[in-house]
């Protein structure tokens, strides 16, 4: 038992301290795959005091800028239309103070979608038929009355052993 508790603690202890460390050196894209043209945010932090992250891609139709605050920020970029489909690196750079460290990240780009454009007249949404099947809930109520006597043969089964067993001892010991 004290095996399994110091094994738990220690397993604590390692995500708590690895998760934050895992974190730093890189860039959170969101969404991870997009179309060109959309946007997207990036968010990731500086570990040495930068005022400054600059976001680059080839994906991108800009730099990306943002001010940090806490060594932390997001940032909005736009991707390029007529991108071709494919995986880009996105690229931070810390400037501003100390640190001269470099973040990355990919952003997966998909197909242009032609009748996404603005003019595209949007989709309707599929309307369900039926009832939702998500079972019974609280109100269900069992008309199957063979449960419960088979719930209850067996109970009435357990009492007669356990009486049978009390009745033997009590004969042996002389009772």
């Amino acid at each position: 038992m004290k095996l399994l508790m110091a094994s738990g603690i220690a397993a604590t202890a390692l995500v708590l301290v690895a998760g934050p460390a895992a974190a730093d050196g890189s860039v959170t894209v969101v969404p991870r795959e997009a179309r060109p043209g959309s946007a997207v945010v990036l968010e990731s932090s500086c570990v040495k005091g930068a005022k400054r992250l600059e976001y680059t891609s080839q994906a991108f139709a800009g730099t990306a800028t943002v001010s940090l605050q806490d060594n932390a920020g997001s940032a909005h970029a736009t991707l390029k239309n007529g991108l071709a489909p494919g995986v880009y690196e996105v690229r931070g750079e810390c400037k501003g103070g100390p640190s001269d460290e470099v973040v990355r990240s990919e952003i997966v780009v998909v197909e242009d979608d032609p009748s996404s454009g603005p003019d595209a007249v949007p989709a309707v949404p599929p309307t369900p038929a039926g009832a939702p099947q998500s079972g019974g809930g609280g109100t269900y109520q069992r008309t199957d009355p063979t449960v419960p006597l088979a719930t209850l043969a067996g109970g009435l089964l357990v009492v007669a052993g356990v009486g049978l067993v009390a009745y033997r001892r009590a004969v042996r010991h002389g009772r």
